[in-house]
């Protein structure tokens, strides 16, 4: 990145991609960079980058400190911290979910899956696969579960219904009264459970941190795998689960 080519056009947008560049040159080096260091790597005149520092450190991104150097270094500042810290609290409920998926793709024989919101759909998180099946269905942290997915839906289950009615909009006009029903059946059954094509099956129920829907704790496996009797057993001890995880989230029970 230089000062002429910074992928942005105005002066102020160049500030904010400036600093974010900085950021990441301190996650790199632990946390800490120095002004040579931003200067030199980000190709930027020293008297600009000491600019740029000066801004971030005004506003609390970082802090300078004197460490027996003319120009000593900046480390993550005051800010950082605060949003560091509200994104470790939002993550309790990836903590307590993640430790118990192995122990629930083991109990049901099928992939256990967390999924959290983003971008008004859910995306996995973390899975689990169980030990002693040869044959799984393999899903991926990152995975984003479409619109109409089984936990994407459950995570709207809990929203008022004309924000589910909005959405229905954005999908083809034979799948929308679909959508909008199954959305209202979870919410009244306080979980999901939806065939993916012929052979697949995904139950899901939703994690809460207080009254607010936070996450989903589902499963997926072949349909042969949950039938009736399994799907039964399965959906108590996910919703059983569910629950507990919720309460620990919410403080209402221990870790």
């Amino acid at each position: 990145m230089t000062e002429k080519q910074s992928g942005a056009s105005g002066g102020e947008i160049q500030s904010v991609a400036c600093a974010a560049e900085i950021l990441r040159l301190m996650l790199q080096g632990s946390g800490v960079v120095t002004l040579r260091r931003a200067a030199e790597d980000l190709r930027i005149q020293r008297t600009t980058m000491h600019r740029y520092l000066g801004t971030m450190e005004a506003v609390g991104f970082i802090r300078r400190v004197r460490d027996g150097t003319k120009a000593g270094h900046y480390e993550l500042g005051t800010l950082v911290h605060q949003l560091a810290s509200m994104v470790a609290s939002e993550s309790r409920v990836v903590v307590v979910a993640s430790a118990r998926l192995q122990q629930i793709a083991d109990a049901t024989r099928v992939t256990a899956v967390l999924s959290l919101p983003s971008r008004g759909a859910a995306v996995v998180t973390d899975s689990a696969f169980p030990r002693d099946v040869p044959i799984t269905v393999r899903i991926s942290a990152g995975y984003a579960i479409p619109l109409d997915g089984a936990q994407s839906m459950l995570l709207h289950a809990y929203e008022q219904q004309e924000v589910a009615a909005r959405l229905a909009e954005g999908l083809p006009r034979e799948r929308r009264s679909e959508f909008v029903a199954a959305v209202t059946r979870a919410r009244a059954d306080g979980y999901i459970s939806r065939l993916v094509g012929d052979d697949l099956r995904v139950i899901a129920a939703p994690i809460f941190d207080g009254g607010t829907v936070v996450a989903t704790l589902g499963v997926i496996g072949l349909a042969t795998s949950l039938d009736a009797e399994a799907g039964e057993r399965t959906r108590e001890l996910v919703m059983r689960e569910a629950s507990s995880i919720s309460g620990v989230v919410s403080g209402a029970g221990l870790p």
